[in-house]
C-alpha cells in the first residue's frame, strides 16, 4: 500500500502500521509486545493510532498513542490525554487507594491497574485487580470525558430494575461512582461473550440459535424498561447526518465509492422521509453480539455508556448490520448468521411486537453505512475490497 499517494499531506502515514517502530517509541523493557488497537484517520489533518503495549508475564501493560500530522509524528502515553485528565489518578494504585478505601468492603486492596480499551478524548476502560481478605478478584472502571454522572445513574437504575425483573438482561453490578474522576466502577461478569459462543462450531447449533433468540428477547425487555436517560432521542435523520464524518476519508481513498456512499445516504433519507419516526424507547445504542455476556443461563448487557432514547428499530438494525458484515467477511458463518438474525427477531417478538419492518431496514442500512465508513477512517485496508459488496447489499435493502 502506497500511503504517500493516498494522502500526500501526511507523508508519514505508513508509520501507524509499523508496530516495531511504535514499540521502540514506548518500550520500557526489551520484552515489550506491541499490538495496534485502533486508528482514526482525518484526511489532510491527522491520523491517530493506539497500541497496547505489554510484557509476556502481563506484569506491565499500557497504551501508547501515535499522532501523524503534516508537521510530523508525535507520540504519547494514553495517560497524557487532556480530555481525560483524571487518568493518571485512575491508573495510580497508591493515589486511588483513598477512593477505594471508601468502598473497601466491596472493592478491597488494589494489586494492579491494567488499561483495557481507550478511545482518545472520549473514554477509557481499566481493569482493577483487587484483594479482599486474601481472595483475589477484579472489577472494571470506565472513565468518560462527558456525561459520566448521567450514565452512571442510568446504569445503576437499570441494574436495580434487572434485579427485580427477570426478563431484563443482567447488568454488571455498579460498585462505585467517583465524580471527581468521572469514573464508574462495576463488578466483573463471570462468563463468556455471546459472540464467542454463538460463532463457536464446537457448540451445539440448537444452543447457539437459542442464545441468539434470547438476545432478541433481552433487547425487547430493555426497550420496555421504564428507565430515565438524559439527552435528546437519537433519530435516523441524525444518524444519516453523522455519516458525514466518514465522507472525507472515503473521498480521499476511493472517490467512486464515495459518490455511491453519498447517493445511498440520500436515497435512505428520501425513502424514510414520508414516514414518521417511531416512539422512542430505552436503547443500548450500539447493540451487537459482543455487547452481551453469557453468565450461567442468563445474558448480561455490557458497555452501557451508549444508553439513549431512540426508535426500537435502531438497536435491531445495528445488531443485524454487524451480523451482515460478518457474513460478508467470513462466508463460512453466513448460513448460521441467516438463522441467527431470524432467531434474534423471533426472540424479540416473544416479549414485544417488532417495529415496522421498513424502519428496521432503514436503521439496518444506516448501520451498514457506518460500518463501511469506519473501514476507511480506520484504514482497515485489507477489508476495502469487500466494501463495494457491502454497499450493494445496503442499496438492495433500500430499494426493497
Amino acid at each position: 500500500m502506497n500511503w504517500h499517494n493516498i494522502d500526500p499531506t501526511l507523508p508519514q502515514l505508513s508509520h501507524v502500521f509499523d508496530s516495531s517502530a511504535a514499540m521502540h517509541r514506548f518500550a520500557q523493557q526489551p520484552s515489550t509486545r506491541c499490538r495496534r488497537q485502533s486508528i482514526e484517520y482525518i484526511p489532510g489533518t491527522r491520523c491517530t493510532a493506539t497500541y497496547l503495549l505489554s510484557q509476556e508475564d502481563a506484569a506491565w501493560q499500557t497504551i501508547g498513542v501515535v499522532e501523524i500530522e503534516p508537521a510530523g509524528v508525535e507520540h504519547r502515553l494514553f495517560t497524557e490525554d487532556p480530555l481525560l485528565a483524571s487518568l493518571p489518578t485512575a491508573m495510580d494504585a497508591n493515589r486511588l487507594s483513598a477512593h477505594f478505601a471508601v468502598d473497601h468492603a466491596a472493592l478491597g486492596q488494589i494489586d494492579a491497574v491494567i488499561p483495557v480499551r481507550y478511545k482518545p478524548g472520549s473514554r477509557c476502560t481499566l481493569r482493577y485487580h483487587t484483594r479482599t481478605q486474601g481472595a483475589q478478584s477484579f472489577c472494571f472502571g470506565k472513565l468518560l470525558a462527558k456525561d459520566s454522572a448521567e450514565i452512571a445513574q442510568a446504569v445503576d437504575d437499570l441494574y436495580r430494575a434487572s434485579q427485580s425483573t427477570p426478563e431484563l438482561p443482567g447488568v454488571a453490578q455498579p460498585l462505585a461512582y467517583w465524580p471527581e474522576l468521572n469514573m464508574l466502577v462495576q463488578a466483573a461478569v463471570a462468563g463468556a461473550e455471546l459472540h464467542d459462543l454463538a460463532f463457536d462450531p464446537q457448540q451445539k447449533l440448537a444452543d447457539r440459535i437459542s442464545w441468539m433468540r434470547a438476545a432478541g428477547r433481552a433487547a425487547a425487555a430493555l426497550h420496555s424498561a421504564a428507565i430515565d436517560v438524559t439527552g435528546q432521542p437519537q433519530t435516523l435523520a441524525g444518524d444519516l447526518v453523522a455519516l458525514d464524518e466518514y465522507k472525507p476519508a472515503l473521498r480521499q481513498i476511493d472517490p467512486h465509492l464515495a459518490d455511491r456512499f453519498e447517493a445511498a445516504i440520500a436515497l435512505t433519507a428520501k425513502t424514510a422521509h414520508p414516514q414518521r419516526e417511531l416512539a422512542s424507547v430505552l436503547s443500548h445504542g450500539a447493540l451487537r453480539t459482543d455487547q452481551f455476556m453469557v453468565e450461567g443461563d442468563h445474558l448480561v448487557l455490557i458497555d452501557l455508556d451508549s444508553l439513549c432514547w431512540s426508535s426500537p428499530a435502531r438497536d435491531l438494525g445495528n445488531f443485524l448490520a454487524y451480523l451482515t458484515w460478518k457474513a460478508l467477511r467470513q462466508p463460512h458463518h453466513a448460513a448460521f448468521i441467516q438463522l441467527g438474525q431470524q432467531a434474534f427477531l423471533e426472540g424479540y417478538q416473544t416479549f414485544r411486537a417488532l417495529p415496522d419492518a421498513q424502519w428496521i431496514s432503514h436503521y439496518h442500512v444506516a448501520s451498514i453505512l457506518k460500518v463501511l465508513g469506519r473501514r476507511y477512517t480506520g484504514l482497515t485496508y485489507r477489508e476495502w475490497p469487500l466494501t463495494e459488496q457491502l454497499l450493494d447489499f445496503a442499496v438492495g435493502l433500500i430499494r426493497q
